[in-house]
């Protein structure tokens, strides 16, 4: 049901790579700058609905990925994928087995060694086309490959929905915490405006999980505040064993990240939040004073 792509072109193709996470991705996107030089003897010539396998290891995939390629009516991809065409069967639908994993156990099977000193699984082409598939009629594949792409089609609506309202919340950030100027438009006296420090506001929370009574391990993320470490970490912890020397932070709390690039994070721990632990390194805050 498949047949191995092994032509090559000179001409000037856009140049992809492929991401476990993001698909497709255009060289000069991913890296900020082409990096295959004038020598195109090392990639394929890639048509449109065919496919290619990346054997590299990643956290996203831990045996590889398999991408259609839908970006260019033709475009180059490396050499070192196993790219192939479909001679029976919908190229979303083997697609979408390895989005699921489904193609895991059989793959498993192929792997001798661990990665290589380039990330890639010694799996090679003879050992690929040879697995196994229990796959429905083409006209039952397209059916639910038709269903897959509304489906991933509604999530990208409410991802950039999401984005949307992100920026909306920026903005309205940097207009109304932009004091001196947002009331300067609206003619507002400034005599209203009162000055404060931060310390006369905050106050660093001192107190330690000497008791361990809480073993919720939490890390700070830009995006989304707190954020449980396992979930920040793809299911790794990086906290030490011993969780004595955490920092507590309870509802109405606060915390400072400054191991993030630039400037930090800071987060918020709701009311309806579950009391949390941070790292030593962090610098955990109190409300001292209301404002009013």
């Amino acid at each position: 049901m498949t047949q191995q792509v092994k032509r090559t072109s000179d001409s000037e193709n856009p140049i992809l790579t492929i991401s476990a996470k993001n698909g497709w991705m255009d060289q000069k996107d991913r890296f900020n700058r082409v990096i295959a030089g004038k020598e195109l003897k090392n990639y394929i010539e890639l048509y449109k609905n065919e496919l290619s396998y990346n054997h590299g290891n990643s956290k996203y995939a831990k045996f590889g990925i398999i991408y259609v390629q839908r970006k260019y009516e033709k475009a180059l991809v490396p050499k070192v994928y196993h790219s192939f065409s479909m001679s029976y069967g919908d190229p979303r639908f083997i697609e979408n087995l390895s989005l699921g994993h489904k193609l895991d156990k059989e793959l498993s099977k192929l792997i001798t060694s661990g990665a290589r000193q380039d990330g890639l699984l010694n799996i090679n082409k003879k050992s690929f086309y040879a697995i196994k598939l229990f796959i429905p009629s083409e006209q039952e594949q397209v059916k639910i490959s038709n269903i897959m792409d509304i489906i991933n089609h509604i999530i990208t609506l409410y991802a950039k929905k999401s984005s949307c309202l992100d920026s909306c919340i920026a903005y309205f950030i940097r207009t109304f915490y932009d004091y001196p100027q947002f009331f300067k438009q609206k003619n507002v006296q400034n005599s209203i405006m009162k000055s404060f420090k931060l310390n006369d506001v905050l106050i660093k929370n001192n107190t330690r999980n000497k008791d361990l009574s809480t073993l919720n391990v939490e890390s700070i993320s830009n995006k989304k505040g707190f954020i449980s470490q396992k979930e920040q970490f793809d299911n790794y912890q990086v906290a030490s064993k011993d969780l004595s020397n955490y920092y507590v932070i309870h509802p109405k709390d606060f915390a400072y990240n400054p191991s993030r690039i630039n400037v930090g994070s800071i987060a918020y721990k709701s009311l309806n939040d579950v009391k949390g632990i941070v790292s030593p390194y962090m610098y955990p805050l109190s409300v001292r004073m209301i404002l009013s």
